[in-house]
């Protein structure tokens, strides 16, 4: 990244925690971690005329406080997605918690990665986890790993953890 681009990001502190919101029970494994699963298909999306290759959406936890309306709203929209197409919903599809990880540990992955606000009309809060020089889909499932064995899972019912499991 150059320094201009690097000057053009806000500065998030190594503390903050990068959360994602999880809608389809499916998504967590028997062992409490991050599905692989979750990480397929369109949900690491590839950047187009930004200086990354790829982003996943989430939000930053310090400008987050409406963790339990802001995941129900997620799952509610992903069950119109399945109506609007005329598919029946799973009942696999509702708010079951978060992935999270401090934004320091994104920082020291083993690939070149960030977390940039990126605040949308609809969520001040919005935040992506992005990739730099992701070419290939070897490249995408190396960091598809790190993410399982990196990001925390919190399950709806204990919101008042997530700050201990990002730090």
């Amino acid at each position: 990244m150059s320094s201009s681009e690097t000057e053009s990001i806000p500065s998030i502190s190594v503390d903050d925690c990068w959360i994602r919101n999880l809608t389809n029970a499916d998504h967590v494994a028997r062992d409490g971690t991050i599905h692989r699963q979750a990480l397929k298909n369109r949900t690491i999306s590839p950047s187009v005329g930004k200086p990354w290759t790829h982003e996943l959406s989430g939000r930053l936890r310090s400008l987050a406080s409406d963790l339990v309306l802001n995941g129900e709203a997620a799952a509610e929209r992903a069950r119109e997605n399945f109506r609007a197409s005329g598919a029946q919903v799973p009942s696999k599809i509702r708010f079951i918690g978060w992935a999270c990880a401090s934004v320091g540990k994104i920082r020291a992955a083993p690939v070149e990665c960030e977390v940039i606000r990126d605040p949308t009309t609809d969520d001040p809060a919005h935040a992506n986890f992005v990739i730099y020089n992701a070419s290939s889909d070897d490249d995408l499932d190396a960091i598809r790993s790190w993410l399982i064995a990196n990001l925390a899972v919190v399950g709806k019912d204990s919101v008042q953890d997530i700050d201990d499991k990002c730090s």
